[in-house]
């Protein structure tokens, strides 16, 4: 019969074995740990701002970073990180913990049981964790911009670029106006096109109505708003806009089946 007594890892909800602070199964994890960071600081080496060196001084070039902000949350993540794998280690070992990234990602692997039984591991193996998922989002490339248009020849959508103002369509080969083609987009999805609630939360927001998804469901089950007759999650743009302006009238619109 299992010690009901026995303390239980806080992360895994499992019983400890004696001198354990976290269960013993998450060695696995500092494993893993060891080759995320293995492959995250080559990378965030790379953001490192460019220096020229004469002599003993090192000055930085007059060209700012692309993006000073992700490289200041960069470089404090990963010496959060560094900093909180020494501390395992220093605890794990009761030595002087390596330095060098190398020296540490070797050193975890060697070491991942014994981490396991420091007294701080409930806090900094998440914490070690929450660090490399941060520093893996700030290392992913920001999304090309673009905005979503109609070509007014054929009516294909597109995305286009939104530093242009005319872009030729693939399909026809016909070059638009984009501003143009916004407008004919929202004019059909407006009017026309059946919608889910994000996606005319989406159109009505571009109009100018703050329209959130939770509201025209919600609008939906008090009766005020027909969704399509053949799709109920489905709704016509216009008549939601009509319930936006006399929404805190609470007046019931006599909708148009979709």
């Amino acid at each position: 019969m299992p010690d009901q007594n026995r303390p239980t890892c806080p992360i895994t909800g499992r019983p400890l074995p004696d001198g354990h602070t976290i269960h013993p199964s998450l060695a696995a994890e500092v494993h893993d740990q060891a080759n995320r960071i293995a492959a995250i600081i080559p990378e965030t080496m790379k953001h490192t701002p460019p220096t020229h060196t004469s002599g003993a001084r090192t000055q930085p070039t007059s060209r700012p970073p692309a993006n000073l902000t992700r490289l200041q949350t960069l470089q404090t993540l990963t010496q959060q990180l560094y900093e909180n794998a020494r501390q395992q280690l220093h605890e794990a070992t009761h030595r002087e913990a390596p330095t060098t990234w190398h020296q540490i990602t070797r050193a975890l692997h060697k070491n991942a049981r014994q981490i396991t039984q420091t007294p701080n591991a409930p806090e900094t193996h998440p914490q070690t964790t929450r660090l490399l998922n941060q520093i893996e989002h700030t290392l992913k490339p920001t999304p090309t911009p673009y905005r979503i248009s109609m070509c007014t020849n054929c009516g294909e959508t597109m995305p286009t670029n939104p530093h242009t103002t005319t872009h030729t369509c693939p399909l026809c080969g016909s070059a638009f106006n984009i501003n143009q083609g916004r407008e004919l987009l929202l004019n059909t999805a407006y009017n026309h096109a059946l919608l889910t609630a994000e996606q005319a939360a989406l159109i009505l927001n571009e109009l100018g109505y703050k329209t959130t998804p939770a509201q025209i469901r919600q609008w939906k089950h008090r009766g005020k708003l027909q969704p399509a007759r053949l799709n109920p999650t489905r709704y016509i743009a216009s008549h939601i806009t009509q319930l936006a302006k006399l929404d805190k009238r609470h007046t019931r619109i006599d909708m148009l089946d979709a």
